[in-house]
């Protein structure tokens, strides 16, 4: 045999990895498996075996979508893998980017800041400090892409009116 996987097993392994993503992404999100049934109105049996890689109920897209907003946002970027950050957009209705984003990007990369500073208080940074930092970096890229994605769009704007 050589050790290759048939299709149908790469879907299962597939299949499985979501369902760790998926439960990670709930713990990230600090979100309960209540919450999550409630937002995709299905019970809490279907959302334990939709985090359970070992069962084969998968979560289904339409469900993805139903997923409560951080959850959704979490399990996007863990999908679309290392190093991705889903932003919304920062742009009002009128495509102009306003005073609230400059304040969410001053806000979120002092939090970067701050909890840096603090998990080098005693020389090390530890496990949890290194999991709280993380998070606060995520959260600052998310602030700086959605203003950055503002920029683009109200550069488009402005080229198709001069």
């Amino acid at each position: 045999m050589s050790g290759e996987r048939t299709p149908r097993e790469e879907r299962e392994a597939r299949r499985a990895e979501l369902s760790r993503l998926l439960s990670r992404a709930l713990v990230d999100a600090d979100a309960s498996h209540a919450e999550v049934a409630r937002a995709c109105g299905v019970s809490e049996t279907i959302v334990h075996e939709w985090c359970d890689p070992t069962k084969a109920r998968a979560l289904s897209v339409a469900d993805a979508r139903a997923l409560p907003p951080a959850v959704r946002r979490v399990l996007a970027e863990y999908v679309v893998g290392a190093g991705a950050v889903i932003a919304e957009r920062a742009v009002d209705v009128e495509g102009h980017v306003d005073l609230a984003h400059a304040a969410a990007v001053q806000r979120e990369t002092g939090d970067v800041v701050r909890e840096h500073l603090s998990a080098l208080l005693d020389g090390r940074i530890d496990r949890a400090e290194r999991r709280v930092l993380r998070r606060e970096i995520a959260e600052a890229i998310r602030a700086l892409a959605a203003l950055d994605r503002g920029l683009e769009l109200a550069d488009e704007a402005d080229a198709l009116t001069h």
